[in-house]
């Protein structure tokens, strides 16, 4: 078993909003909603990048994550503070699919490079590695694919209007390639660092295979929290037509 926790800085906006002016609305009952949502999505990207503090939308380029915490049972805990996610402005977002009853929700997305950097610190084992450390970390996965599903309930606030709270987030994701880089591992020892930051690199795939659930939970909290920051202002008939 394995825990995550992912710590987002946003702003808590309380009064409703209705839906940004550059964002579209779609009918949620057309046939065609799906290609709508997909082009909605690839038209409103490049107007949120930059974030949009009214609507509790933090800065894309980068993305500024406080805290992510993983815990592997008793083998693994590892935890990465203020570290910049980048690669964002550069994603194609495949594909949108949602049910129009229990919007339910898939997003399909494309990122040729996907990056993460800031400060870590590990102590356990990856694979039969032992490891231990803490400094700067640099990961990066080129081609990642990755597909979130959400499920979108309603849910009656005080104001009595009804919004969308995403819940049960989930990622799957593949890359063709990872490479990683941790600095300062067992206090500075270089030549066990660098075979150790060798053995990471080149068992990439073992690693992504035993990392790969809390590495895909912790990027669908991301996900569900930036959601969550505009969905918590946005009144549910505020966002389809």
């Amino acid at each position: 078993m394995f825990r995550v926790l992912v710590i987002v800085a946003v702003l808590s906006v309380a009064t409703s909003l209705p839906l940004p002016s550059y964002v579209k609305k779609c009918k949620l009952n057309d046939p065609s909603f799906n290609e709508c949502a997909l082009r909605v999505a690839r038209e409103t990207v490049p107007n949120i990048l930059k974030g949009d503090r009214k609507y509790n939308i933090p800065n894309l380029n980068p993305l500024k994550v406080t805290e992510i915490k993983v815990a592997q049972g008793n083998d693994l805990t590892l935890t990465l503070k203020d570290i910049d996610i980048i690669g964002i402005p550069d994603v194609e977002i495949k594909e949108v699919k949602m049910d129009s009853k229990t919007l339910d929700t898939e997003l399909h997305v494309f990122f040729p490079s996907f990056g993460i950097i800031g400060k870590y610190d590990i102590n356990g084992k990856i694979l039969v590695l032992p490891i231990k450390g803490d400094g700067n970390i640099n990961l990066t996965q080129t081609d990642l694919d990755v597909v979130y599903k959400v499920k979108l309930p309603k849910k009656t606030k005080a104001d009595g209007k009804e919004y969308l709270s995403p819940e049960d987030g989930k990622v799957d994701f593949k890359t063709s390639r990872s490479y990683i880089n941790l600095d300062n591992l067992f206090n500075g020892d270089k030549a066990l660092g660098d075979n150790t930051n060798k053995f990471l690199n080149e068992n990439w795939m073992d690693v992504i295979q035993e990392l790969g659930p809390p590495v895909g939970e912790a990027i669908a909290q991301i996900i569900s929290e930036i959601l969550s920051g505009v969905l918590d202002v946005v009144p549910a008939d505020e966002v389809f037509d």
